[in-house]
């Protein structure tokens, strides 16, 4: 019986649910893009077909329905038919994930059986569908829970809060239709087995699965006692199977009680319109509540989120319009991936958030050419690094020329998700002349980033002068970040802006420090132009950053957490000094370039290089001055990260290191 401690508002009588309880699975899946609902949380779309388990060979037995236009899954209607027919589209897994904390609640009873159709394929239940029919949430056992939680939110109750959330979820759905998804990945051990008969025992297994299909029901052991008697290859082979999603399962009817345990998905096509949510606070009306259950929301979606981890894609950035962010992200300035592209390049790429402002975030630089023999040369490579806020549009111009080829429209950038529930805030920024010798002197007051954007006055690039002029960041007195900035000159090799990021904690000192390195009057008469940003995080107490961890030149590294890896090269001698570091991220330790790998194939390391720093301080035969340089890049948890740096007196390699450290992205304790 309803209680009179809250209201049940018009419309909540039919609200549909669904269970998302997500397998320890898709913590590893990746973001292929991102839909925001009403309330500004993101809901993220997945696409990834396995983990691969070390030391064994992984066979997905099923094709998923994937429909490359919608980029979500569909069901069929006839599921007994269904393996007999082919669908496109790559093998994954998964459908709508909660990664930044959304969690669609699940009410089984209240939804009709004559609502559901299912999806077999090669033998195991992959999805189930329901439309909204006449569902109800707001039951006795729903309103109980609610009534129980406390009208205010502290640290000692918000486990009553959590508890709940992990019972009914976060949100429901308004509108549209959904399902879950069930799929089974057989794992063979390697050492059993070889490339001529792989594809057999693929066969013999998918066909051992098909003799269960026809009684539309499912069973790890029945599956593996038809997989021997049909396949005198496995007997000796150790084949394990395991589900994601629902555990073991014997029939349909199982698999659908327990689908609090599987991922759910969202159907957007032709035929049905746009999914559509909204909290299970806008259920009801309780002001006694409703501000500590929403504040407990974004905590608790803050703590989801930060187990899941952040997203990172290599995308391209429009340089001919400004452009808006769909949710708070990075954006990492980077050029071509095309190496071809970087022979005889040069100029900057400089980003502003926003697009009006008059002061530049950051600036990538490259200037490259072919020397006298024809042989590839690299000077000044820098990349930029701009957070920047949901729903805040920023501009990406480009005044890079390719083999006389000037202002592309498009420049490659690594993108590095951010849920809009932690996000920024107010930018503080100035812009200003210095001097040799000049100090910018900041007392951090909130974990954030600080960036220093440099470049010439247009008087001193008029005059043809040559100048070397580097700022040197201090973080509680250690090197934390720098850059430099040459030229101009007729040759190539011209760094004329540049910039440099760092992360930063409450109560850190930061002292930038100008050193002209190479100057005339005229440059000491101009001064250089210094752009710099504070931007603080804001993290509603869920996230902070740890303190910088030391890392290895040359090694592969897993991410335990999201967080941000920095590099700084310091080339300042007496000698013919030069540096050059490259930094890669990747899905798997597989797709990154080992050092002996970069130096047997140098082009195929540009296309793959985040990001790349050059520093030098050469005399002969084309003398350059480019003492200091860095970068930061974004990792996202459970990815792999490498550095690659080589310095050089001369051709006598160098044993020191650059600095190379990762700024860890913690939850709260």
């Amino acid at each position: 019986m309803m209680t009179d401690e809250i209201t049940v508002l018009p419309g909540s009588e039919s609200a549909m649910t669904c269970g998302v309880n997500l397998p320890l699975g898709t913590l590893l899946l990746n973001s292929v893009f991102k839909e925001e609902v009403s309330d500004g949380m993101p809901l993220t779309y997945l696409e990834k077909s396995y983990k691969n388990i070390k030391g064994t060979k992984a066979v997905s037995l099923n094709e998923t329905l994937y429909d490359s236009t919608s980029r979500l899954f569909k069901t069929v209607s006839d599921f007994q038919n269904s393996t007999k027919r082919s669908y496109g589209g790559k093998l994954a897994f998964g459908g709508l994930s909660l990664g930044s904390g959304i969690k669609i609640t699940n009410t089984q009873r209240c939804v009709q059986e004559e609502s559901r159709s299912f999806a077999i394929q090669n033998g195991h239940l992959i999805a189930y569908q329901s439309e909204r029919i006449d569902t109800s949430i707001t039951n006795d056992e729903f309103i109980n829970a609610y009534n129980n939680l406390p009208t205010q939110l502290t640290s000692d109750n918000f486990s009553q809060f959590e508890t709940f959330f992990e019972t009914w979820g976060t949100h429901y759905v308004v509108k549209g239709k959904f399902g879950g998804f069930f799929s089974m990945i057989t794992y063979i051990d390697e050492n059993d087995i070889t490339r001529e008969n792989t594809k057999k025992i693929e066969r013999d297994v998918s066909i051992g699965f098909e003799k269960n299909t026809d009684s539309a029901s499912f069973s790890s052991e029945q599956a593996k006692e038809n997989i021997e008697r049909n396949s005198e290859t496995l007997k000796n082979v150790s084949v394990r199977y395991f589900s994601l999603g629902g555990g073991e399962l014997s029939n349909l009817n199982t698999f659908l009680s327990s689908c609090r345990k599987s991922p759910v998905f969202m159907l957007n096509d032709s035929e049905s319109s746009t999914c559509e949510f909204a909290p299970l606070s806008t259920l009801i009306s309780d002001d006694k509540r409703e501000t500590a259950f929403n504040e407990a929301l974004k905590k608790y979606a803050g703590l989801v989120y930060m187990r899941n981890g952040m997203v990172g894609s290599y995308t391209p950035i429009d340089t001919s319009l400004s452009t808006q962010s769909e949710h708070c992200q990075f954006v990492l300035s980077t050029f071509s991936n095309s190496a071809a592209d970087w022979i005889d390049s040069n100029g900057t790429i400089s980003v502003k958030t926003p697009e009006q402002s008059s002061i530049v975030r950051s600036y990538a630089s490259i200037s490259s050419f072919t020397d006298d023999k024809k042989q590839f040369d690299e000077l000044g490579l820098t990349s930029g690094f701009t957070p920047y806020r949901a729903n805040e549009r920023y501009l990406a111009t480009s005044n890079v020329k390719y083999r006389g080829r000037s202002n592309p429209e498009q420049v490659s950038a690594y993108r590095f998700g951010y849920p809009a529930l932690l996000g920024f805030g107010d930018w503080r920024d100035e812009t200003g002349t210095y001097h040799d010798g000049s100090e910018i002197n900041l007392t951090i007051e909130q974990d954030g980033f600080i960036s220093f954007a440099l470049s010439f006055h247009k008087e001193f690039l008029s005059s043809q002068h040559r100048g070397s002029v580097s700022i040197v960041v201090y973080v509680n007195s250690d090197v934390a970040t720098a850059t430099t900035i040459f030229g101009p000159k007729k040759e190539s090799g011209n760094v004329l802006a540049s910039s440099c990021s760092v992360p930063v904690k409450t109560n850190d000192t930061v002292i930038a420090k100008v050193i002209f390195n190479e100057s005339d009057p005229t440059l000491q008469k101009a001064g250089i132009n210094i752009d710099w940003s504070y931007i603080p995080m804001i993290s509603e107490g869920i996230a902070h950053l740890g303190s910088p961890i030391a890392q290895r030149n040359g090694v592969k590294v897993e991410a335990v957490t999201d967080g941000f890896l920095s590099v700084v090269l310091n080339a300042q001698s007496t000698g013919n000094v030069s540096w050059k570091a490259d930094a890669f991220c990747a899905r798997n330790p597989a797709e990154l370039m080992t050092p002996e790998e970069m130096r047997r194939d140098p082009y195929k390391a540009l296309e793959l290089s985040l990001v790349h720093a050059h520093a030098s301080q050469i005399k002969t035969p084309y003398p350059t001055n480019t003492p200091w340089a860095s970068f930061l890049l974004p990792i996202p948890k459970g990815n792999w990260y490498l550095v690659s740096a080589d310095g050089y007196d001369g051709h006598k390699k160098l044993d020191s290191l650059p600095i190379i450290q990762f700024y860890p992205l913690l939850a709260m304790d």
